[in-house]
């Protein structure tokens, strides 16, 4: 009976924190902590966002091997994603072994040729124009994020908000 009650206090406790714009981040694509969810605000470069990733066949390999959780948050029902946005609209990212933006490296991109289990990574980005209604995200946080650098943009309009640091 303990054990139900536990249970159900997590489960309205987690209903809570959703509806309340609280996210608790446990990966290492960016510091290990509690977010706050602000829809309100116009997410610029630089900035950490959650955004929902498509329902496409990078995505459904990123959860078959485990980059990537199933959530009720998101349409794809792919945990929302929450990364630093650091390319929109008409910026030039160059895809090499690392990553550039506009001509300037960004930090610890470079791309993994294979994951820890040594499967080949995705290949998909490509280097060009973000084209207009996408956006590019990268951590430069952990080398091993799953972003931009192996699947390329994403909708903006998947975007859920800017996320910032509750203490």
């Amino acid at each position: 009976m303990k054990l139900i009650i536990a249970c159900v206090f997590v489960a309205v406790g987690l209903v809570l924190m959703e509806f309340i714009g609280l996210r608790i981040n446990t990966t290492p694509s960016i510091p290990v902590t509690v977010y706050i969810l602000d829809t309100g605000s116009i997410p610029k470069k630089g900035d950490i966002i959650s955004i929902c990733p498509p329902d496409d066949s990078l995505q459904k390999l990123a959860n078959e091997r485990g980059y990537l959780a199933v959530s009720f948050r998101c349409p794809s029902r792919y945990t929302p994603l929450l990364k630093p946005l650091v390319a929109v609209a008409g910026d030039y990212v160059s895809v090499n072994q690392s990553i550039f933006i506009n001509g300037v490296p960004v930090d610890a991109s470079t791309r993994m040729l294979a994951d820890s289990d040594g499967r080949a990574m995705p290949n998909n980005a490509k280097s060009g124009i973000v084209p207009e209604g996408e956006v590019w995200l990268l951590s430069s946080y952990n080398p091993k994020s799953w972003d931009s650098r192996y699947y390329g943009s994403l909708p903006a309009e998947n975007i859920q908000g800017v996320v910032r640091p509750l203490f």
